[in-house]
């Protein structure tokens, strides 16, 4: 009886700090909800089954979808999007196919409509009134389409790049000779 009660000692004692690591690892997670209702037990083997549950089932899928569909209403390409328009269409592109799997398909005219409204580079702002106007074009037209016009922004955003180095360059030399002063001047 005293092998038991230790051994009962011991599974509620690890069954604790299973809910605290829980509790702790996905504070900041869509699933906390499911660790918080097994705090006051303190039964972590039941949160651990809860939360396998719920991303083996609905709750991973809807979690992807609101992700998803989050990406595309409001991940906006600007002149200062990190990694430029390659890495603003594959992360659009990931979040479309993420719907897809989870069966909440986007569709062809939603997706390229959501698209071209989160396009707001000035750089781009011709050929996305072009795509908007041309009914013919399909998401995946756009989305060539944008790849064109980003190969010709960078490449544009480099020789500028250059051109403004090269023309400080040279107002740095100008102003090194505006402060020299030749030796004859030093001692008077």
């Amino acid at each position: 009886s005293l092998v038991m009660d230790e051994e009962s000692e011991k599974y509620k004692k690890d069954n604790k700090f299973l809910q605290s690591a829980l509790t702790y690892a996905l504070a900041k997670s869509h699933s906390i909800s499911k660790v918080e209702r097994n705090d006051n037990s303190g039964d972590g083997k039941q949160s651990w089954l809860d939360l396998i549950e719920w991303y083996e089932g609905q709750g991973s899928e809807e979690t992807i979808a609101a992700k998803a569909l989050n990406v595309i209403t409001t991940h906006k390409l600007t002149a200062n999007t990190h990694g430029g328009a390659e890495a603003f269409l594959e992360r659009y592109q990931q979040a479309v196919l993420d719907l897809e799997n989870v069966g909440e398909p986007c569709g062809e005219k939603m997706a390229k409509l959501h698209l071209l409204n989160n396009i707001i580079d000035k750089d781009y702002e011709i050929t996305v009134e072009n795509l908007r106007m041309n009914d013919t074009k399909t998401y995946s037209d756009v989305l060539q389409e944008i790849r064109r016009k980003s190969i010709l922004v960078e490449s544009t955003q480099r020789a500028s790049n250059r051109r403004a180095n090269n023309v400080k360059k040279g107002e740095q030399k100008d102003q090194k000779d505006k402060k020299w002063i030749p030796p004859h001047k030093w001692h008077k």
